[in-house]
C-alpha cells in the first residue's frame, strides 16, 4: 500500500547579489505564475547564496552596517531566519524552549499540540548531584 500526503512547498530561488538587492530578475515572475497555476498559495522565497556567504563571515553590526550600504531594509539583511520561519509556520510547527545551567535547547513542536503530548516530545533529565 502506498500513501501520498500533500505539504506546502517553499519554492527558495538564488538570485545573484545585485537581483536579491533589487529584488528583480527576469526568471522571478516566471517562477511565480508557475507556482500560482501549479501549486497556490505556496511561497516563493528569494535569496541570494553570495549574499549569506559573505554574511556567515561577518559580525551582527558588520551585517548592518552592511545590510544598510545595500539598501536593504533595517537589521540583519539575511534571508535564512525568514526561510526557517516560514518553513515552520507552513508546516504548523513551533519551538518551545527549555534552559537549564548547562544548556539550552529548542524543541521542535507541532502546533496546537496538547502538554501531555508536547511532554513526550520534551524530553528533560535533570541531572544527578551525589
Amino acid at each position: 500500500m502506498t500513501l501520498l500526503t500533500a505539504k506546502p512547498i517553499n519554492y527558495l530561488v538564488n538570485l545573484s547579489e545585485r537581483d536579491f538587492v533589487r529584488k528583480k530578475n527576469k526568471w522571478l515572475p516566471k517562477i511565480k505564475a508557475w507556482i500560482d497555476e501549479n501549486n497556490p498559495g505556496d511561497a516563493l522565497i528569494p535569496f541570494s547564496v553570495a549574499l549569506e556567504e559573505r554574511l556567515v563571515k561577518m559580525s551582527e553590526e558588520e551585517k548592518i552596517a552592511e545590510g544598510e550600504a545595500l539598501g536593504l531594509p533595517k537589521g540583519n539583511p539575511s534571508a535564512l531566519g525568514k526561510i526557517t520561519t516560514h518553513g515552520y509556520s507552513s508546516l504548523q510547527l513551533i519551538r518551545y524552549f527549555t534552559c537549564g545551567p548547562d544548556e539550552v535547547r529548542a524543541w521542535t513542536l507541532r502546533k496546537g499540540l496538547k502538554a501531555p503530548a508536547a511532554a513526550g516530545v520534551i524530553q528533560y533529565v535533570p541531572p544527578l548531584h551525589t
